[in-house]
């Protein structure tokens, strides 16, 4: 491409494409200005197209959509599944199956209708034009009813010979009309275990294309996979994406290459290297361009999106351009992408070489998806050594919602377009690009003309001499259409194919084309792969390459003749030779292959990658390890790295190397493969002196969690020791301290990728044992710096077993000492000694004016346990004196303060009277809230208190007892105003649109009133299983009376087998009375944000609280206008 494609100036083409039905969309479209007129045109019409996720086209036009009304509703994503321990259900899970079982858990528990995972489908639409006037006429379903409770989304699409493949989670299906009616009989799954977990919807089975080898290549998203091939081999990946290659029966299935996140489409250039886009994770890192090597992992691991940090992804840059290729701190064992290319990378096509000018030659256009519009990214794939940089980067188109792009048979763009926003709706629509300068010229013209014809009439009934021929055409599309018909013919086309590969004065891509071709039929004829090893000392580089390769696949060649290629001119050749001879399975190629990495020195990442690939292909560790002793330190990383991909033991001692880059790899490799033989060794990496070149994040980090995932004694007291050493900086002693702080609490999930491990809590008296042994030492290392001073007293805090009120006071009334430290003590103090903890908050709280921190809250709670009167009276203290944090927790306190039997009732009186004092005053908005809540539950307390026992609550079980007051009757609950419990719960075959609470139907029968008053008043005392251990729903007491909850209680407890409750006048069911939030206790931190996927996300739970709160808010105003029941 010239450069001055690459620095383009970007014009308006709403000019350009201004008449009647041109522009898809009222948004203004973006086109390059390089001197081309293009014309934006509706192809599809909204209404023929929906949700269209990608799509394909037949050499006569015809398309084949994916389109999803699954997307957001039967599919999901952990970010609208918090309610339900999302996360962790996740990280549990190992294969589809496990999913289906989840997901009739959801329903057995009412979580989900029974019919939420069938009631909607995705589907393969066909659009045609069957006028030939350039616009769409006929929309019809190719196939539908994908809608199995695990299926979705269907965002894969491909024709090939007549047959339709299509990826739909978890299937990979073969498709074919028989009849020619426009209606798949043919209906075959030819692959089945991907989308192992829900994460992020959007992370599908998709990306389907041709490779140059014959074989069918896609992709997987993070979703994960567990997948039994043909061949009876499983391949594993429930926390990552890749790409995989099969052939088109499905047999030979091959993981290619792992540890994307969310590779949208694939795209092969014209020598057959594979590219893709990758998503980022919405943690400050970047969408990038990943040259898919084979055998190559990219790092990515799903489990690390729900960590704040997103562990090594970040901490380790990962995703980060490549600048030192010897820097230890960036891991050896994953190749870096090749560049940052926008935000949301969707779909992805490679110019075939028709319909555009010459400066799109070489040239891959990429869809950058971002909700409010997409922008068409343009860029060359250079070659540099064995890998790649782009080149020549611009933009092509910025507008509509463009979800995927193919250039069609006409050699025109065509252009899929979601419609509007992330969510499914019915604006989708497709449309087409045409330069009208290329497609008006003479000779432009009749190329466009004649690869048409060629593509329509197909290759099948063609003269072999023809085909070999077509094989060097400009066309990418007409070459590979020539190879494949020629490949079909196998042996009767062999010679012909044989000479046209050898003949150097060829041109050059017909040369490569018919090297595949060779490929192909040598599957099933392997003496035609005799005309491809004289091609391995080729003098075109491209022509060894595609040899090299394709030898490899078919592990045939002259195993020497590999070897001479380690030190071919080409370093891409030297990679591709180094898999060849590991899938050759030579492991006296081992020595050679150590060479190469001695030679590479760790310059090209891509180069070492082959050459530690094949040592991995070899599995031979124990001969690895012997010939790399005495080798340079390049060798020996390569070992490490082959070690890694194998699960070999013998990559411990490696720990040990001197070279730091070595060690580091090494230490990786054993914790993150949680080698059992080597953890120890890991964790014992710690103690003594620790040499300054290691004291690096991958290091240090994985050697202290070593200790923290065995959880003995000795670990524990090592990391005692370790926060000794103040030749360690104070980040690392600070993280041992925190493992030590929380040794006697379950550990859920392991401290570098979020691994769920679920290990019990360790031993107290072990903490405790090794704490104390080392607490001087360690409080005189962190006396230098005062934060971590203050958490080395409060762990010391922690596990005395022992404490005096006169030291305790000291610490609690000294400003200097930290407030973690403050907390700790009293905390102690108050298991250890409840009476002096009583004159220790008097105390605190005394001596703190008018000061605002979490001790001083703590202190008044901690008191109000031991003296509920004492902690009234402290809590309407700082309600009339203290700053609005002591106000708005003192509001709260009070509100759920009980009185202690004999206690009388005069303390909390008192403080109730003081709120309301308060909120005749002019208070901030902040305590307001809290004090007109308290108000409420003052008023559901006197309500409910006069005949019966108070629950804990508040709300007397008179409530549970007495039926219909206020003269509803059976099945009129009246709505107040704000009513959005359907939003959660389903009553009656309505409501329930989110899914995230019970299901009412049926609630009568499940259980009694008085358990109903309690999920009312008290939703968090016992949580429905399946619903977190958090219930998201608010107290009803605070949003209604006493009343109010009488007739709910009544009308739920009427809901005994699922029927309508008793017809009555217009009033609202349950389903419609309040508005819930949206919370959960969600193990393992954040689910992160995406938004980069193609088919988008649902509504975030903030938009969700507005409009659920907004008039749960008015509605409650007004009720505290009024005078209270009762």
């Amino acid at each position: 491409m010239q450069t001055s494609v690459s620095t383009r100036r970007i014009v308006n083409a709403a000019a350009i494409a201004s008449l009647a039905g041109l522009v898809p969309a009222a948004l203004a479209q973006q086109l390059p200005d390089d001197g081309d007129q293009r014309r934006v045109r509706i192809w599809a019409e909204p209404g023929m197209v929906r949700n269209p996720v990608a799509f394909t086209m037949d050499p006569l036009g015809n398309v084949y959509i994916a389109e999803s009304d699954r997307a957001g509703q039967a599919v999901t994503d952990t970010r609208q599944l918090d309610h339900l321990n999302g996360v962790e259900e996740d990280l549990l899970l190992r294969s589809v199956e496990d999913r289906r079982a989840l997901i009739q858990k959801w329903i057995d528990q009412g979580a989900f209708a029974p019919d939420h995972f069938t009631s909607t489908e995705d589907r393969v639409r066909l659009v045609r034009d069957t006028d030939g006037d350039g616009i769409a006429d006929t929309s019809t379903i190719f196939a539908g009813a994908f809608n199995d409770a695990v299926d979705g989304i269907g965002a894969g699409v491909l024709w090939r010979d007549g047959e339709v493949f299509y990826t739909c989670i978890p299937h990979v299906w073969r498709l074919r009309d028989d009849d020619n009616d426009g209606v798949a009989e043919l209906r075959e799954s030819v692959s089945y275990g991907y989308g192992v977990r829900w994460c992020f919807y959007g992370h599908d089975l998709h990306g389907l294309t041709n490779g140059p080898d014959g074989r069918v290549y896609f992709s997987m998203g993070d979703r994960g996979f567990n997948v039994e091939t043909a061949e009876g081999e499983t391949l594993f990946g429930p926390d990552r994406g890749g790409v995989f290659r099969c052939w088109p029966d499905g047999s030979g299935l091959e993981l290619f290459c792992v540890g994307l996140r969310n590779p949208q489409e694939l795209a092969f250039d014209e020598f057959g290297n594979l590219f893709t886009g990758d998503n980022n994770c919405d943690s400050g890192d970047r969408a990038r361009v990943v040259y898919c090597m084979e055998g190559s992992d990219s790092g990515w691991r799903q489990n690390v999106q729900s960590l704040p940090s997103r562990g090594p992804w970040n901490r380790e840059h990962m995703w980060e351009l490549l600048d030192d290729p010897r820097d230890a701190g960036r891991p050896a064992w994953c190749l870096p992408p090749i560049d940052h290319v926008g935000a949301g990378p969707s779909g992805l096509a490679y110019y075939p070489g028709t319909g555009e000018n010459h400066a799109y030659d070489d040239t891959f256009l990429m869809v950058d998806f971002y909700g409010s519009g997409s922008t068409v990214h343009s860029f060359r794939a250079s070659a540099i050594g064995a890998g790649f940089r782009l080149t020549e980067k611009g933009e092509y188109y910025r507008g509509t919602t463009v979800t995927d792009i193919m250039w069609g048979p006409d050699s025109r763009l065509y252009l899929s377009d979601w419609g509007e926003g992330w969510g499914p709706n019915d604006k989708g629509n497709m449309f087409t690009i045409t330069n009208e300068v290329v497609h008006g010229d003479q000779r432009g013209a009749s190329e466009i003309e004649r690869v048409n014809e060629l593509l329509a009439s197909g290759f099948a009934e063609r003269d072999t001499d023809d085909l070999v021929g077509l094989m060097g055409h400009a066309d990418q599309r007409v070459r590979q259409g020539a190879q494949f018909a020629l490949a079909a013919r196998g042996d009767a086309a062999t010679p012909e194919v044989a000479r046209a590969a050898a003949d150097s004065t060829a041109p050059l891509l017909q040369r490569v084309h018919a090297v595949w071709c060779l490929g192909q039929i040598s599957r099933h004829l392997p003496e035609a792969a005799s005309g491809l090893v004289p091609l391995l000392g080729d003098s075109q580089e491209q022509v060894r390459l595609a040899a090299v390769r394709t030898l490899g696949d078919l592990r045939l060649g002259p195993v020497e003749e590999f070897r001479t290629r380690l030190t071919d001119p080409s370093l891409s050749v030297r990679a591709a030779s180094a898999i060849a001879l590991g899938k050759l399975g030579d492991s006296d190629s081992i020595p050679a292959l150590l060479d190469a990495l001695e030679t590479n020195n760790n310059e090209d990442v891509y180069l070492r990658h082959g050459l530690a690939h094949g040592l991995a292909l070899l599995d031979a560790p124990d001969a690895l390890i012997d010939a790399v002793q005495g080798r340079g330190s390049a060798a020996r990383l390569g070992a490490v790295i082959a070690l890694r991909a194998i699960g070999d033991p013998g990559v411990v001692p490696f720990m040990s190397d001197p070279d730091p880059g070595v060690a580091i790899e090494a230490a990786r490799a054993v914790y993150d493969q949680y080698l059992p033989v080597g953890m120890p060794a890991l964790a014992e990496r710690i103690d003594g002196t620790i040499p300054a070149a290691l004291m690096t994040e991958p290091y240090l980090r994985r050697a202290i969690e070593a200790n923290v995932y065995l959880g003995g004694l000795d670990d524990a007291e090592r990391l005692a020791r370790f926060a000794t050493n103040r030749d360690v900086p104070a980040e690392w002693r600070r993280l041992a301290l925190e493992r030590l702080r929380g040794w006697d609490e379950p550990l859920k999930r392991e401290g570098v990728w979020g691994d769920w491990v679920d290990l019990p809590a360790r031993s107290t008296d072990d903490a405790r044992r090794a704490v104390l042994g080392s607490i001087d030492a360690i409080v005189a290392a962190a006396s230098s710096d005062a934060d971590l001073l203050e958490l080395a007293e409060s762990v010391g805090a922690k596990y005395r077993l022992e404490i005096e009120l006169a030291s305790a006071l000291a610490v609690l009334t000294d400003p200097s000492k930290g407030e973690s430290l403050r907390i700790v003590t009293l905390e102690q103090l108050a298991s250890l000694e409840p009476d002096s903890a009583v004159e220790a908050c008097r105390a605190v709280l005394e001596a703190a004016g008018d000061a605002t921190t979490p001790g001083l809250r703590i202190a008044r709670q901690v008191l109000a346990a031991a003296d509920p009167a004492a902690g009234t009276a402290a809590f309407a203290a700082a309600l009339d004196e203290g700053q609005l944090p002591e106000q708005q927790d003192a509001v709260r306190q009070i509100s759920m303060l009980d009185t202690a039997p004999g206690a009388g009732t005069r303390g909390p009186a008192r403080g109730a009277a003081r709120i309301r004092r308060a909120g005749r005053r002019h208070r901030p908005r902040g305590l307001r809230s809290g004090q007109q809540r308290t108000d409420v539950r003052r008023r559901r307390r006197r309500a409910g208190g006069v005949v019966g026992t108070r629950t804990a609550g508040g709300v007397s079980d008179r409530v549970a007892r007495v039926g219909w007051r206020c003269g509803t009757g059976p099945g009129r609950v009246p709505a107040p105003r704000g009513r959005a419990c359907a939003r959660c719960h389903t009553v009656r075959g309505g409501g329930g649109r989110r899914h995230r609470g019970a299901r009412a139907d049926g609630g009568g029968a499940r259980t009694d009133r008085a358990v109903l008053v309690q999920s009312l008043v008290e939703p968090n005392a016992v949580v429905t299983p399946g619903f977190g251990t958090v219930s998201a729903m608010p107290p009803m007491s605070a949003l209604l009376t006493p009343h109010q909850t009488r007739d709910v209680v009544a009308y739920l407890a009427s809901l005994t087998d699922g029927a309508p409750a008793a017809d009555g006048v217009s009033h609202a069911t349950v389903g419609e009375l309040t508005g819930v939030g949206d919370s959960g206790g969600v193990a393992g931190g954040d689910g992160g944000t995406s938004g980069k996927n193609r088919v988008g996300t649902m509504l975030l739970p903030a938009a969700a609280y507005i409009v659920v709160l907004v008039p749960v808010v008015l509605w409650l105003v007004i009720r505290l206008r009024r005078k209270p029941a009762g």
